[in-house]
C-alpha cells in the first residue's frame, strides 16, 4: 500500500511535516480542498506538458505561501532523448537544483508548517526533494530515509541527485537511497529484483 502520511517528530526543532505527491494526487487534494501545508515544491519536466498545466501551476502559488518550480527530466547523464524533444528543453537534473532545494528549505523554515512537493509520479524526484528536506531537519542520513520510507514507500530518490548531494554537503545518503529503492520496489512490485545493488544494504534499519 502506498503511504502518504504526515512526518511529525517529537522534537520541536523538527516539528516539521513532508508530504509527497503525483501531479495527479496534488491536483486532486487542492481540488477537494483538503488541508494543504505551507509551502510547495512543484517539480515537473520543460516541456509540453507544463505548459499544458501552467493554469494548475500557476494556482499552486495562490494555495501556498510560497513555491519552488523546479524544471527538469528524470533522467540521467547519458540518458537518450526523444527527438521531439527540442534541445533546449533537454534539461537534466544537476547541482544547481539541488541548490535551489536547499536554499528554499533554508529561507521558508522559519515560517514553514511543512512541504508540500510533486512531480509527475511521486516517486523520484519529488523523492529527492523530501529527502533532501528530510535530511536538512533530521541532520541524519537514517533519519531523513526512515521519514521518507514512512511518508512514502514507493519514493526511489533520483540517484544522479543524491550523488550531487552527498559530493556538495558531505554526507552519504546513497546507502539509504539504494535501500529505499528495494522498498519501493517491493511495495510496487510485490518484491525486488533479484541481486538489485547489495545485499548487505538489507541489514540497514529504517524503523523510525
Amino acid at each position: 500500500m502506498i503511504r502518504n502520511n504526515i512526518s511529525e517528530n517529537r522534537n520541536h526543532d523538527e516539528n516539521r511535516a513532508v508530504r509527497v505527491y503525483s501531479l495527479a494526487e496534488l491536483e486532486a487534494v487542492i481540488e477537494a480542498g483538503e488541508p494543504r501545508l505551507s509551502h510547495c515544491i512543484s517539480i515537473a519536466n520543460p516541456d509540453q506538458e507544463a505548459q499544458a498545466k501552467a493554469p494548475f501551476y500557476q494556482k499552486l502559488e495562490k494555495m501556498y505561501q510560497k513555491v519552488l518550480h523546479l524544471r527538469f527530466y528524470d533522467a540521467k547523464e547519458g540518458e537518450k532523448f526523444s527527438r521531439f524533444i527540442p534541445n533546449e528543453q533537454r534539461i537534466l537534473p544537476g547541482p544547481e537544483h539541488i541548490r535551489a532545494i536547499v536554499d528554499f528549505y533554508r529561507d521558508t523554515a522559519p515560517v514553514a508548517s511543512g512541504w508540500d512537493i510533486h512531480c509527475h509520479r511521486g516517486i523520484a524526484r519529488s523523492g529527492v526533494a523530501a529527502l533532501i528536506i528530510l535530511y536538512l531537519i533530521h541532520q541524519n542520513e537514517r533519519s531523513a530515509a526512515s521519514h521518507l520510507h514512512h511518508i512514502r514507500d514507493i519514493a526511489m530518490p533520483h540517484t544522479g541527485m543524491i550523488r550531487i548531494f552527498d559530493r556538495q554537503y558531505g554526507c552519504n545518503l546513497e546507502p539509504y537511497r539504494i535501500k529505499l529503492h528495494r522498498i519501493a520496489l517491493d511495495a510496487l512490485f510485490g518484491e525486488p529484483p533479484g541481486n538489485y545493488e547489495s545485499d548487505w544494504i538489507d541489514d540497514l534499519d529504517l524503523s523510525i
